[in-house]
């Protein structure tokens, strides 16, 4: 069995102040095991929330035509606005 981790040793995982790392558990976005009146975290939930949370690189735009300021200028015009 894993040791449990303190709402303290999270924060500084996810390098976050502490009081956020309760509103996670209000919202329910990372697990925790309930102590008595203290918050207990997996280190494996740990892993999970920042595996949730990763960024997916975007594909770059291919075949698109970007508006640049001069032709929405020259739309606007066209439209009368």
């Amino acid at each position: 069995m894993t040791p449990l981790l303190t709402p303290k040793e999270v924060a500084a995982i996810l390098r976050r102040p502490v009081y956020s790392i309760y509103e996670l558990v209000k919202c329910r976005k990372i697990l925790a095991v309930r102590d008595g009146r203290h918050y207990k975290f997996r280190a494996e939930d740990v892993e999970a929330y920042i595996q949730s949370n990763l960024l997916k690189p975007t594909q770059p735009l291919q075949n698109k035509v970007k508006i640049t300021r001069h032709d929405s200028n020259e739309l606007r015009d066209r439209n009368g606005k």
